[in-house]
């Protein structure tokens, strides 16, 4: 990308260009095909290999133009290292990725994590609606885009911590998870009423939750479906009855009043052309 030039002569060093790792990222969830995410760790090798030394730091560049490099930051090019180890989920890629709370407490590093995300995602709640309480602009005055700075909504934990998925904020970017539920009883996507679920371990070919009903009184039912979009194949589900083959994209979980437990699925992923029909005949 050529450099653009600013009043003065200031170069304006955009960093638009890693964007594009959505479309990597969509192209592998159609195929599931690994040469797309091929592509994203050459780049990150390639820039990282143009990195030097400032000051005893070491710096890496995020643009090139008809000079060269230019926009030395601190540290490897890491960009989206995240999101290519959560598609792959392979020990090289999760070298790439910097220090992560989430990541360290999926490895059993980190147990209160669940807690801090989610008291850390209601402060920020309460944050934006203060905000926006106490602002004063009005709709002659604001540009379309400021009131997105008091966006209550926060569900990066809620994604993490009950779906085993990433929130992709970005542009275009489909809902990349291991888990994802429906409500067989009013046909609808979500957990049920009174039912919560956590995502305590992923691994290449597994995931592990604890589902708990919190209704003391009534049943519930709940639809567990591989992957945002059926993406994924259920090979087999883990309880304390032992392992029960499924062999199938979605498997029905029914908890008694007060009850819960915990499921390990096995699965395989990228086995399926992905849909977006809801799982209910």
């Amino acid at each position: 990308m050529p450099p653009c030039l600013l009043t003065g002569g200031r170069i304006n060093s955009a960093r638009f260009p890693y964007w594009s790792f959505i479309g990597l990222m969509n192209a592998y969830l159609l195929t599931g095909n690994a040469r797309y995410l091929d592509a994203w760790r050459t780049q990150m090798d390639t820039i990282s290999a143009r990195g030097r030394l400032e000051n005893g730091r070491r710096m890496t560049p995020r643009m090139y133009g008809t000079q060269g490099w230019y926009a030395y930051e601190p540290g490897d090019y890491n960009l989206n290292a995240l999101e290519l180890y959560f598609l792959s989920w392979h020990a090289d890629d999760r070298r790439r990725v910097p220090s992560n709370p989430w990541l360290d407490y999926l490895d059993g590093k980190n147990p209160d994590y669940p807690v801090r995300a989610l008291r850390g995602e209601l402060a920020r709640i309460r944050e934006r609606v203060q905000g926006m309480r106490a602002d004063t602009t009005t709709p002659d005055t604001r540009l379309a885009d400021d009131p997105m700075d008091f966006n209550p909504a926060s569900v990066t934990a809620l994604i993490q911590l009950a779906e085993g998925g990433l929130h992709i904020t970005r542009r275009a970017a489909p809902l990349h998870c291991r888990l994802r539920y429906f409500d067989p009883e009013r046909r609808r996507a979500g957990l049920p009423e009174d039912m919560a679920a956590l995502v305590e371990a992923i691994g290449p070919d597994s995931v592990t939750v604890s589902l708990v009903n919190t209704n003391q009184l009534e049943t519930r039912s709940v639809v567990l479906q591989a992957g945002a979009y059926a993406e994924h194949q259920f090979l087999s589900v883990t309880a304390d009855a032992g392992e029960t083959p499924v062999d199938a994209p979605v498997l029905t979980v029914r908890l008694e009043p007060g009850c819960g437990g915990r499921l390990m699925l096995r699965m395989r992923r990228f086995a399926n052309a992905p849909r977006l029909a809801f799982p209910f005949r």
